[in-house]
């Protein structure tokens, strides 16, 4: 590499790097890393892709991509989504009927290792440190997820340009019936990672038709979680022609202020309905709990894979 010298140096004092430098020997070494971590990634793809009895988890077809979060607590934080398939819930409106309904549904066996490695790649080359884990109901895959979140982990902690980066957030987007990990299991699965962590965003859905003969409430574990704020937030969506739902809302409005603090209410439909949203701000302040837009459907509306 060239030699630039330092401008500023006075007479009788020692060469050094100039500041311009630096700067190119710091931009190769960056270059040089992220090289060394994509070669890094294919060879453990292409190891997946060889291997007898590879271990596998069920995705939809746009099983990863990169987007924006638009709900809830990290609204507007760039994110790698990964969605999973199968659903233990049958809500009449759901809005991704392709995770469980018998006549659209989409399952894809993928082996966790090239899964992890794509994901990696995503978050790295986007230095992004959000990843959304939704459905679909994830957490039926509890197993699998375990075996493929610590691969990313592990991916992502050996890049040297993740040095300075923000810990990691791992989101899952739930409807609260299956346990979350507990905390030995999460310590595992970051072991590679001690700063990382997960966080639960729970959409309870008890109330909505379709589950009324489901067991459909919400884990006792969360509700612990709720109650010591740890990690959680829960998500509903304001149904205002609902009177099952308005009923839950109620109930939340009975809440201690510790509790409501880490509830959203989120306006229906998947366009911009201006009386939708001023509704639902009215609701939110009313019960003092906090209100969230659906960005993703005022940016794209309800095209998938974004």
């Amino acid at each position: 590499m060239t030699f630039i010298p330092d401008p500023t140096l006075k007479p009788g004092e020692k060469a050094r790097w100039s500041p311009a430098s630096r700067f190119i020997e710091s931009t190769l070494r960056e270059i040089k890393a992220q090289s060394d971590f994509i070669t890094k990634v294919q060879q453990e793809n292409g190891k997946a892709s060889h291997m007898k009895g590879k271990k596998t988890i069920a995705l939809c077809n746009d099983r990863t991509f990169y987007t924006i979060q638009g709900e809830a607590p990290f609204i507007g934080i760039p994110a790698v989504f990964l969605r999973l398939t199968s659903c233990n819930l049958k809500c009449t409106w759901c809005d991704t009927p392709y995770t469980w309904q018998p006549d659209k549904l989409e399952i894809n066996k993928e082996p966790i290792d090239e899964v992890a490695a794509e994901i990696a790649m995503l978050l790295v080359n986007n230095q992004c440190n959000l990843l959304v884990i939704t459905g679909g109901e994830p957490l039926l895959q509890k197993k699998a997820l375990a075996q493929l979140i610590k691969k990313v982990v592990y991916l992502r902690a050996d890049d040297p340009s993740t040095f300075l980066t923000p810990p990691m957030t791992v989101q899952f987007e739930t409807n609260g019936t299956v346990a979350p990990f507990t905390q030995g299991e999460e310590d595992e699965i970051f072991a590679d990672d001690s700063d990382s962590g997960f966080w639960y965003v729970v959409s309870p859905k008890h109330f909505v038709d379709g589950n009324q003969e489901l067991k459909a409430q919400m884990h006792d574990k969360f509700e612990d979680m709720l109650d010591e704020g740890d990690s959680i937030t829960i998500k509903v969506v304001h149904e205002p022609n609902s009177k099952p739902c308005m009923e839950y809302i109620a109930e939340i409005a009975e809440w201690g202020p510790w509790r409501r603090q880490w509830v959203y209410l989120m306006p229906e439909g998947w366009t911009f309905e201006p009386k939708a949203y001023e509704q639902t701000a009215e609701l939110a302040m009313k019960i003092r709990v906090n209100m969230s837009p659906r960005l993703h459907t005022l940016a794209w509306g309800d095209k998938r894979g974004v």
